[in-house]
């Protein structure tokens, strides 16, 4: 199930640890599969709109589309040069 495979593997992940392109590719990778999935369910989230995850045109391999969610957030502000620093700029792009 995709859904697992991303979770597992943003469950994996230190959102404090050091910005890596090959964690946050990895990660984007799985997310984009995920949302590739519930968009062909029929029973889940069929309507969900494509936008750039499921269509990238141009933008396909860029740093703007390689974002993921992360999970074990903290409240407070990320770290400079963290996972969750980069991903937060990329999410805000």
């Amino acid at each position: 199930d995709l859904s697992r495979d991303w979770l597992a593997v943003a469950a994996k992940i230190d959102p404090d640890a050091d910005a890596d392109e090959m964690t946050a590719r990895r990660l984007a990778e799985s997310f984009a599969a995920y949302l590739k999935a519930c968009k062909l369910d029929e029973r889940a989230l069929s309507t969900l709109p494509p936008g750039r995850f499921l269509m990238p045109g141009d933008l396909e391999g860029s740093p703007a589309l390689t974002f993921a969610p992360l999970m074990k957030l903290s409240d407070r502000r990320p770290r400079s040069g963290s996972l969750q620093a980069m991903m937060e700029r990329r999410y805000e792009a």
